[in-house]
This record gives structure tokens, C-alpha cells and sequence, in this order.
């Protein structure tokens, strides 16, 4: 019987305690509700905005562009050095005409393209080569590799990595402003949790009994 009657004490206390804390056991609930719901969204956002800047620095690629005038020898000469080298993985090299066809095929709705090939007496377009390396912040070594010979300059038109790496800069800079402001959400959040709890534990509570 003492069983009992302990058990239905401690039930009744409780239900005594939560009467006269509701107000701060709801806000209790409730603020930490809240902040596992805003830290689970921030947590699922940054996720889907690090994924997002992975699958765009996969498809981010370095293209070598030659003049019309560039010998085929010493391009395929630089594709066999690239090839060679640990933080490259794959080197395609596409020839002038097969650019200008590409090119062509990429336009052929643009009349004013078409008809303004059809003008030139030569191939306006040199060749090129796609460069993959195994990891996006490789480029920089890579580039710098293929700008570093006094020959490859002489040949080399233009290289488009200097505009691909100021688009991952300016995503990054997103992403690093997005998690600053995840963290002070998170503890700001922590805070007003810790506030919360510290008030309910020093409010008056009812003593139970003891298990007899």
C-alpha cells in the first residue's frame, strides 16, 4: 500500500510542479522546439549549399585556347606533358576545324554568325585543349605550369580559368557568410535555451517523497 500511495504522489507531484511552472515549461518546450527546428533547416541548408558548391566545382573545367597559327606538334606536345602530371586527370584536345564545326553547330540559328563565317576566307577559330584536374584547387598549379614556358606563350591565345575561379570565389565567399551567420543563430539560440533551463531549475519545486 505504501507503494501505491508513494506512486501517487510523485504523479500528483509532478502534476503539481507542472501547474505552477507551466508558464515556464511551455516556454521551455517551446524555445528548444524551435531551435532544434532552426538548427536542423540551417544544418539542411548548408548541406544542400556545400553539395550545390561541390557539383559546380566538379563541372568547372580549364580550356587552353591557341592562334590560328600555333603549331599542331607543340600542342600536342603540351597535352602529353599534361597528361603526365599527378593532378591531372584527363587532357582533350580539339583541332581547328572540329572547333570551327563546333562552333558552327553551337550558331546555326544565329544568322548573322553563319553568314559572317561564310565571309571569311580562313578558320578564325584555333585549336584548343580541356584540361580536368583532380581537384578544382589544382587549376591554379596547372595554369601556371602551362604559362611558365616562353614557347607556350608564344602560342597560347587566351586561357579561361581566371574567369571560372572568380565565379567558385564569389559562390565560396557565399557559402563562408552563410555559415557565419548559421553559427550566431545557433548561439544565439543556446543562449536563450540556457536562459530558459537555468530559470526552470531555480524555480520552486515541490519536494516528493521518498520510496519508503
Amino acid at each position: 500500500m505504501s507503494y501505491l500511495r508513494n506512486l501517487k504522489r510523485i504523479i500528483r507531484g509532478g502534476f503539481v510542479n507542472f501547474w505552477r511552472n507551466k508558464f515556464v515549461t511551455v516556454a521551455s518546450v517551446f524555445v528548444m522546439t524551435i531551435a532544434l527546428f532552426v538548427l536542423g533547416s540551417l544544418l539542411y541548408l548548408g548541406a544542400m549549399l556545400d553539395s550545390e558548391l561541390n557539383q559546380i566545382k566538379q563541372r568547372v573545367d580549364v580550356n587552353v585556347y591557341f592562334t590560328t597559327d600555333a603549331p599542331e606538334d607543340q600542342i600536342l606536345r603540351l597535352q602529353s606533358e599534361l597528361e603526365s602530371r599527378s593532378d591531372v586527370t584527363a587532357v582533350e584536345y580539339t583541332p581547328q576545324e572540329e572547333a570551327l564545326a563546333n562552333f558552327r553547330r553551337e550558331n546555326s540559328e544565329d544568322d548573322l554568325v553563319v553568314q559572317a563565317l561564310e565571309e571569311l576566307e580562313s578558320n578564325p577559330l584555333g585549336a584548343n585543349l580541356n584540361i580536368q584536374a583532380t581537384n578544382p584547387q589544382q587549376y591554379e598549379k596547372i595554369v601556371s605550369f602551362v604559362e611558365s614556358s616562353s614557347v607556350n606563350q608564344e602560342i597560347i591565345d587566351r586561357i579561361n580559368y581566371y574567369q571560372n575561379q572568380q565565379a567558385i570565389n564569389r559562390l565560396s565567399k557565399v557559402v563562408r557568410s552563410i555559415d557565419t551567420f548559421n553559427f550566431a543563430i545557433m548561439v544565439i539560440f543556446a543562449i536563450i535555451a540556457g536562459l530558459v533551463v537555468f530559470n526552470t531549475s531555480t524555480h520552486p519545486k515541490t519536494k516528493l517523497p521518498l520510496w519508503s
